[in-house]
């Protein structure tokens, strides 16, 4: 079937017609070739039970005349005579007059019926006999044809008080001879035919069907694809079914919507990036041309504003590269004791003369050891990250608080500030590249906005979580979760 569908290359549509016609040719064909072998099976028992019952009339009538004589010299010995003595037989037992007639025109109806049924009795006697052998108990032919020894018998006993006397021999039919049994016959197999080729046509019609049905849908999902491959991301297949191709439809479609975030994505990040780097590299750019052309003075201020433009530019492509490696899966973490508290105060150090400088006070909420197995180097750079946001972006005199507590077999770690807010629309993005709450938040704080992306990348690639929420101090809260070291896993 495969080769034949190559050679004449056929779509899948045609291959399923052709598939499913053949199939119901056969599947009909079997069916009508078991239902007419079963008929003529049937014709044929009830043609043995016919004649089957006029031998035992014939039997029975033999066996009264034996048991009268004692043997078998009454039979006639001519053909005709053994014809005519067969033909009588069967009819004296058959009386189908009632004992009382009714009307006169009941009685000439009765006597049609009993004209009619005594013509088909002598029609089947006229079959029976060039068929017919008499023999005795040890089977030797005492009258009727000559049977051939390959022939199929049908076989009557002739039995008195239980002991056989002989048996009538009937060689079967070669076939049905009986007009009304041939009509029936006839009737059948054009009935079986007509069945059989409108099951037919009805089944190229639900082939047809069905292969359209199985198709269409995978055309259109091959448009689909064939879009998306071409950049088309905002085509859907506009399939609704609850089948296997309906769910396929749902997954392409869900594919498509992915894809099409992807590349609003990476148009958004390319334009985020070449914005952000646009800025201090334009400053460090004018700076430089000033000094040169004698407009700034190179002096200490000077130097430090183009060291304060390298080190974002540098802290810019540093979260840049973090993200890169998160995406590809190219973190390479080494595991570690880490103590969590420890670790936080550490870093809380290093910011004491920024807070000093702006402030701020800043409270610790901690156990004095609370033990994780981290990458310490990672986990200090998503610490360092959460305190610097928060001291970048509270207000003057605000409060900072970090909390760490044990939950179950997991570490919590929050921090905390005062005002600013965040607005709630804001909350769930603060986890996106680039972004910024606009008033409060600002490029001008310094940030990238790539802070809490990268702390997010981070804290997932340790098995944690992280989120972000409105803070009781009126600012913001991040807190995130880690296992504890009993419960971390190394795979």
């Amino acid at each position: 079937m495969k080769q034949v569908a190559k050679r004449m290359k056929l779509n899948l549509t045609q291959r399923l017609i052709v598939l499913f016609s053949v199939f119901s040719v056969l599947l009909v064909l079997t069916i009508a070739s078991v239902v007419r072998y079963s008929f003529n099976k049937e014709l044929t028992e009830h043609i043995h039970r016919r004649e089957l019952a006029n031998l035992q009339t014939l039997a029975d009538d033999l066996a009264d005349r034996y048991a009268a004589q004692g043997n078998w010299q009454f039979l006639p010995r001519s053909p005709e005579s053994w014809h005519r003595f067969v033909l009588n037989s069967v009819l004296e037992h058959r009386n189908l007059l009632p004992e009382q007639a009714g009307s006169p025109e009941e009685l000439k109806q009765l006597r049609h019926k009993l004209r009619h049924q005594i013509a088909k009795r002598r029609q089947d006697v006229h079959h029976l006999m060039p068929r017919l052998q008499l023999v005795d108990q040890d089977r030797q032919r005492l009258v009727g044809v000559i049977l051939p020894r390959e022939a199929s018998l049908l076989e009557q006993p002739i039995t008195i008080d239980e002991r056989t006397v002989g048996y009538l021999l009937l060689a079967e039919p070669p076939g049905v001879r009986d007009e009304l049994e041939q009509r029936f016959q006839q009737a059948h197999f054009e009935m079986l035919l007509l069945t059989s080729s409108a099951a037919l046509i009805i089944s190229f019609l639900i082939a047809y069907w069905l292969a359209r049905n199985l198709t269409k849908p995978i055309h259109q999902l091959a448009s689909t694809v064939a879009h998306l491959r071409e950049g088309d991301y905002l085509s859907r297949s506009q399939i609704q079914r609850s089948d296997e191709l309906g769910q396929l439809a749902t997954d392409i479609d869900q594919l498509a919507e992915t894809l099409a975030r992807n590349e609003q994505f990476r148009r958004n990040a390319m334009a985020d990036i070449s914005h952000e780097l646009r800025t201090p590299l334009s400053l460090l750019r004018s700076r430089i041309e000033a000094m040169q052309d004698g407009v700034v003075a190179m002096d200490d201020s000077s130097l430090e504003a183009l060291h304060r433009s390298a080190l974002r530019l540098t802290h810019l492509v540093d979260d840049l590269h973090q993200m890169a490696l998160a995406d590809a899966g190219g973190l390479k973490l080494q595991y570690r004791d880490v103590d969590a508290v420890a670790l936080t105060q550490t870093v809380v150090r290093e910011y004491e003369a920024e807070m000093k400088r702006r402030d701020l006070e800043l409270n610790i909420d901690a156990p004095d050891s609370l033990m994780i197995d981290a990458d310490q180097q990672r986990f200090r750079q998503v610490i360092d990250n959460l305190i610097s946001n928060s001291i970048r972006y509270t207000d003057p005199n605000g409060r900072i608080t970090i909390r760490l507590r044990s939950e179950g077999s997991q570490l919590l770690w929050c921090i905390e500030d005062s005002e600013p807010g965040v607005a709630e629309a804001d909350i769930t993005q603060l986890f996106e590249r680039f972004f910024r709450v606009e008033k409060s938040r600002s490029r001008d704080s310094g940030g990238s906005g790539l802070g809490l992306a990268v702390v997010k990348a981070l804290v997932q690639a340790h098995r944690g979580s992280v989120e972000a929420a409105r803070s009781s101090l009126g600012g913001l809260q991040v807190c995130l979760r880690l296992p504890l070291k009993a419960e971390f896993n190394h795979e």
